[in-house]
């Protein structure tokens, strides 16, 4: 069995175990994505570009205390796209990269949440997060070319980009009533990266979101 499934089959049990432990919030979560690309090829230091895009899907939010939100443990699973046309003359006279990938991504965060005001909370996070890359297309253009060159449409089949990367996230936010406005970031862990041409992408992702809670769906008893 794959690494990425033996991940999402790890995943889906610990899910299953903790809906019948704790107490539990679904929700709906979308938002835009702003990847920063550093790439870089066997020591040579290449620019840093941008990616944008978005990300939507469930979210699951566990109390981990008995009739408290103040510490919870979120998972989401979320499809993400991003995209974006970039110069890479510093590695290729004259060229130009294109990238249009889709991800799932599954961020796992522990909340701390302190009420500031009536139906306000401030919210701090933090936790691991896993990308497991869908499908998409990425190639290399020349200026003078009048075709595309070098097209990878299955990216993450072939070699170009690693199928699954790793990396930590932390972020806030303010949680009013059952919306939750939140902004992040991710550190990557892993290098993105399998094209020969291209040693090292690391992609240092920054999210704004916004979520919607609905009520709970079991209570744990005193």
């Amino acid at each position: 069995m794959k690494l990425k499934y033996k991940i999402l089959f790890s995943v889906s049990s610990f899910l299953w175990f903790a809906t019948a432990t704790f107490a539990q919030h679904i929700g709906i979560e979308s938002g835009y994505t702003i990847t920063s690309l550093q790439q870089s090829n066997y020591g040579l230091k290449g620019d840093t570009k941008a990616l944008y895009g978005y990300h939507f899907g469930p979210k699951l939010e566990l109390d981990l205390e008995p009739n408290s939100d103040e510490f919870c443990l979120n998972i989401a699973t979320l499809f993400e796209m991003r995209a974006n046309r970039y110069d890479i003359s510093w590695l290729k006279s004259g060229t130009s990269a294109e990238m249009f990938v889709y991800y799932l991504y599954v961020p796992m965060d522990l909340i701390y949440k302190k009420p500031i005001a009536k139906n306000t909370k401030w919210m701090i996070y933090g936790g691991p997060r896993l990308n497991f890359g869908l499908f998409g297309f990425t190639n290399k253009h020349y200026y003078l070319a009048t075709t595309t060159q070098e097209k990878d449409t299955s990216p993450f089949h072939n070699g170009t980009l690693n199928p699954t990367d790793y990396s930590f996230g932390i972020g806030t936010g303010l949680e009013v009533w059952h919306f939750q406005f939140m902004v992040g970031y991710d550190l990557p862990l892993s290098n993105s990266s399998k094209d020969e041409e291209l040693s090292q992408l690391k992609q240092h992702n920054f999210r704004f979101s916004m979520a919607y809670s609905f009520r709970s769906l079991y209570k744990k008893k005193k």
